[in-house]
């Protein structure tokens, strides 16, 4: 039985953390792991650029990693998915309310393939409605 304050941390065949910003690699062979306490998983969330978390000798280190094509692609994905999808869903409770459930149904569809864009590596379509709504002045966020 796992212990309730043991994390699991799996790592490639190289010895990249996988499923961690900024990498995002795929768990590829579950016996690759490492058993850490609460506090050190939660400092393997976060990286600096260009750094990522690797195990070394069954120890983490946070290590300085080069970018390749692939990085740099994602990096674009993610400064897109910031300036086009976030500024739409955090436009607020007034915004929202004034959606159809078709079009909510259709915006969470959306933020979801936003949220997934790192691992699909494809930047979703608006639904058709969103950005015509806004030229028409009927996004809940005209002050006239």
């Amino acid at each position: 039985m796992e212990e309730l304050n043991e994390y699991k941390i799996y790592y490639n065949k190289d010895g990249w953390v996988c499923e961690r910003y900024p990498r995002d690699l795929p768990v590829d062979n579950k016996k690759r792991v490492l058993v850490v306490d609460k506090d050190t998983f939660q400092k393997t969330l976060e990286a600096d650029k260009y750094f990522a978390w690797r195990v070394v000798d069954g120890e983490l280190r946070h290590e300085r990693y080069e970018a390749t094509p692939d990085d740099e692609a994602i990096q674009v994905l993610r400064d897109r998915r910031e300036d086009i999808c976030f500024p739409v869903i955090n436009r607020g409770l007034l915004w929202y309310e004034s959606l159809t459930p078709a079009q909510k149904d259709e915006l969470k569809k959306w933020y979801d393939a936003w949220l997934d864009v790192t691992r699909t590596q494809t930047e979703p379509r608006p639904p058709a409605w969103l950005f015509n709504r806004d030229r028409e002045g009927d996004n809940g966020t005209n002050t006239d």
